[in-house]
């Protein structure tokens, strides 16, 4: 042992110094207090303190942390650069790791639920009512953003004979959907190849998608796969997520909206930004609305499997519905549910006429 030096002792509870005598030995550091305790640390456990800035006073503390002892005197210096005490900075204080730790693991649930399960409850709780004058906006955003991504002006087709045909698959459909379920679905000369569901039940088919189609229970396939995020009401739960919930009571409580936030939503509405759950939420439901209309989900198997072909992003005409997940997985469900039978989605007339309802002058 050395001599007895002269310290400060702090406990590591309160503020307050406490006189102390301490010896720095090879093996272990005596601290005798002015009332008699003593604690002896071992000198492989002893550590440079937060704030020892390797002159002045030596700030020691121990592995764990906690109290702090402070020994102004050049010795003790000595036996620090003598390479007795590890020439590192104490490890923050576990406690407060763990504090944290917790927080930020909070945070981080906090924003994983506000992502995923938290919108999906509001959306749940919010009226349809509320949906439906927010999904016209939404849609004309969507309108707009097609514009720029096109050659020429989008528009909505309402050909006649292909008008007709559409209304009456979208009757068969929303005949097979729970009561009450509200649909107005559109087809927009747009050559991308996708199908679009805003809230308040609004679809959006692009002309694209039509023109792709194999057949007509390909396009009865995806607008039922549509009208199972409406029934499940994902798109008011993404218009929450991007727009924010503020600015949809605003909206809807006739303050006016967010350009910019419903912006955000159309876009995410275009490249389809919906999770794996919910896209299975879709698929589950879109066979159920498909069995119940007395159409064959071969259709959609068929459409699955070959987006299943071009998940390449950059592959195809299908690339804007290929960041949906799994497609080869959808496709088997499909075709399980296929073997089930239905039959034909329309007529050969009517799907002449559907694939025509760009027609102009239509």
């Amino acid at each position: 042992m050395t001599v007895a030096l002269d310290a400060r002792y702090l406990d590591g509870k309160t503020a307050a110094q406490h006189a102390a005598v301490v010896r720095l030995g090879e093996d272990e550091v005596e601290i005798v207090m002015a009332d008699g305790a003593v604690h002896r640390w071992a000198a492989s456990d002893v550590r440079l303190a937060a704030g020892d800035t390797g002159d002045g006073p030596v700030r020691l503390t121990t592995a764990e942390g906690g109290a702090t002892l402070i020994v102004d005197s050049p010795e003790a210096r000595r036996w620090v650069d003598a390479g007795e005490v590890k020439r590192h900075r104490t490890p923050p204080n576990r406690r407060l790791q763990w504090v944290v730790g917790g927080a930020l693991g909070a945070l981080g649930l906090f924003a994983l639920a506000w992502t995923t399960v938290v919108p999906g409850l509001i959306a749940a709780a919010i009226p349809a009512s509320w949906e439906r004058p927010l999904g016209r906006v939404v849609v004309e955003q969507v309108m707009t953003l097609l514009n720029y991504m096109e050659k020429e002006p989008v528009r909505r087709c309402e050909a006649g004979a292909g008008r007709a045909a559409l209304d009456r698959l979208v009757r068969r459909l929303r005949q097979a959907s729970p009561p009450g379920t509200v649909l107005e679905v559109d087809v927009v000369s747009s050559s991308i190849v996708n199908a679009l569901t805003a809230p308040g039940g609004h679809i959006l088919l692009l002309h694209g998608l039509i023109e792709d189609a194999k057949s007509p229970e390909e396009v009865a396939g995806v607008l039922a796969h549509e009208i199972g995020h409406a029934l499940h009401r994902h798109p008011t739960g993404a218009a929450i997520r991007d727009m924010g919930l503020s600015t949809l009571i605003d909206f809807v409580l006739g303050g006016g909206f967010n350009g910019g936030a419903v912006s955000t939503a159309a876009k995410a509405l275009v490249n389809s930004s919906y999770g794996r759950a919910a896209e299975r939420e879709a698929d589950e439901e879109a066979l159920r609305v498909l069995a119940g209309a007395g159409i064959s989900a071969r259709g959609l198997q068929a459409f699955f499997a070959r987006l299943a072909a071009e998940e390449n992003p950059e592959s195809g005409a299908l690339r804007m519905v290929a960041s949906h997940p799994q497609s080869a997985e959808r496709a088997a469900m499909a075709a399980e549910a296929a073997a089930a039978g239905g039959g034909a989605a329309m007529s050969g007339a009517d799907w002449q006429a559907l694939r025509a309802i760009c027609d102009t002058g239509g």
